[in-house]
């Protein structure tokens, strides 16, 4: 029987050869590790390709630039980036860390993250000015409190 690539590649980069990783799973949830393994690694990858895309201090500034946003809320981007994912961590972790499993507040914070990118390409492509900015600020926040969520949850997936 032939070894599954992704599991090839798994043992390759984690180089587990004790396997200290299933020592204290069951049977079940071991086959499950290398899969799970490269689908975190490919939402962490894309986690931080939508920073790059909203990066605040380049790529927003300038398209609130671009679409002609007031320079007031150009100045809200970069606090609201760095804050917003930052204290509601402590509310939100103390929430999350009640729950058991939290692997659905990671996904769910891992979706919303990609639909405020989402959000804020389509505001710009729809809209300019006062209305283009405020949309582009409020995804912003929402960005934020979803990143903020998945920095929680991730912890403990």
């Amino acid at each position: 029987m032939s070894v599954p690539v992704h599991e090839r590649l798994y043992d390759l980069v984690a180089n587990d050869d004790d396997a200290r990783v299933c020592a204290a799973l069951p049977e079940q949830a071991c086959r499950v590790v290398p899969g799970n393994f490269f689908l975190i690694l490919a939402s962490l990858v894309l986690t931080k390709l939508g920073d790059l895309l909203i990066s605040p201090k380049i790529v927003l500034t300038w398209l609130m630039g671009a679409v002609g946003a007031p320079a007031a809320l150009t100045a809200l981007l970069v606090p609201i980036r760095e804050s917003g994912s930052m204290l509601p961590q402590l509310l939100l972790g103390a929430w999350v860390r009640q729950r058991a499993v939290r692997k659905g507040y990671w996904v769910a914070g891992s979706v919303l993250q990609g639909a405020c990118v989402a959000l804020m390409a389509w505001l710009v492509w729809r809209y300019d000015g006062l209305v283009a900015g405020v949309g582009l600020v409020l995804a912003l926040v929402l960005f934020s409190l979803a990143r903020g969520l998945c920095s929680v949850a991730i912890k403990d997936v």
